[in-house]
């Protein structure tokens, strides 16, 4: 037993327990209420409530920083999202000219890049859009015009219904025929409307009988058009529209070669792509318009007419019938120089053909 004075600071409960010895009390025993609790003095006690305060302070501390820390970064990282969702309204609202700048190296910056090429993809589209609003309207005027006038004077008997006037209207509507159809075949190759139809091919005996068939026109200018290098193959595609592809590239060719110059045909091919190469001696493409040929109503010279420089449709055709086979088209060119256009086809065609015979 200790003197009861020594646990006057303790500041945890004992139990006393009386000590008798032959019924005689000699004093008393104090037990803690574990066994392995040590007894606290008052001291013990203050510190251990002033650890506590500084851990309680140090997490709200901690607590409140990470706060800061986290609405900064996010206010950091939605800045250009917001900017991202700024310009896309912008571009939603016709305002093609908003673009993103200062762009980090991260996945944000790449998709900011990617939006920046989507609104001047977009801005080139339009654009050409407009150019081809004012082209059609320009194309349409000119035959309306002169009919509208030929009738005007036939009616008034200012001009008489003679064979040559008739033969006037008939050629102004003619025009109008052909650009109301080269429209047409454009607009049929957006419908999946015609289902490809994969046949062998004798690829010598066809590319021969696609040049026999351009050789006339290619004449009537001076022009030499001939095959080299010809591969005796049999290649598996769709005949239609390969035949449409090739027509288009020859008859251009030979269009834009100053009498005297040649045009050549070659081929190449291993166990998966054939590629067909058409290279003339024309007049070249510049540098700037080459990645623009294959747009819709597209023409490297706007000045040209509709009879010399057609409408900008053909390569757009020739493109997407390209696509349709799975193959791609290429250009390359040297102004002064000629051109050379790449059609590169694999042996299995799949999909639909985009082009309505």
């Amino acid at each position: 037993a200790l003197p009861e004075a020594k646990f006057q600071n303790l500041q945890v409960p004992l139990k006393e327990v009386p000590v008798t010895i032959n019924n005689r009390l000699v004093g008393y025993a104090f037990f803690l209420p574990h066994p392995l609790h040590r007894i606290l003095s008052q001291q013990d006690f203050l510190f251990r409530k002033t650890i506590n305060h500084s851990i309680l302070l140090a997490v709200i501390l901690t607590g409140f920083i990470s706060i800061l820390v986290a609405i900064i970064f996010a206010r950091h990282l939605s800045k250009p999202i917001t900017a991202m969702n700024q310009i896309a309204k912008d571009m939603a609202a016709g305002q093609l000219d908003s673009r993103m700048e200062n762009l980090p190296q991260d996945e944000l910056g790449e998709l900011g890049r990617s939006l920046n090429q989507l609104a001047a993809r977009l801005k080139e589209t339009e654009a050409l859009r407009k150019k081809m609003t004012a082209d059609v309207a320009h194309e349409l005027r000119t035959p309306l015009a002169t009919i509208r006038s030929h009738l005007e004077g036939m009616i008034d008997e200012v001009i008489l219904p003679s064979r040559e006037n008739l033969d006037s209207l008939l050629e102004e509507a003619n025009r109008l025929t052909s650009l109301i159809n080269s429209l047409q075949e454009i607009i049929n190759a957006e419908k999946a409307l015609l289902q490809l139809n994969p046949v062998p091919l004798s690829l010598d005996s066809f590319l021969k009988e696609i040049i026999k068939k351009i050789t006339p026109l290619c004449q009537e200018k001076g022009v030499l058009l001939e095959l080299e290098n010809g591969e005796d193959l049999v290649w598996e595609t769709d005949r239609e529209a390969l035949t449409r592809i090739l027509f288009n590239l020859l008859t251009n060719a030979c269009k834009f070669t100053p009498k005297g110059k040649k045009v050549t045909v070659t081929t190449k091919s291993n166990e998966e792509l054939l590629t067909i190469a058409v290279r003339d001696q024309g007049i070249g493409i510049a540098p700037a318009e080459l990645p623009f040929i294959f747009e819709r109503f597209y023409r490297t010279d706007s000045s040209r007419s509709r009879e010399s420089g057609g409408f900008g449709l053909g390569l757009t055709i020739v493109k997407e019938l390209t696509e349709a086979l799975g193959g791609q088209i290429t250009a390359t060119s040297n102004l002064g120089q000629g051109s050379t256009f790449t059609l590169t086809l694999p042996r299995q065609v799949a999909g639909k053909l985009e082009l309505e015979q």
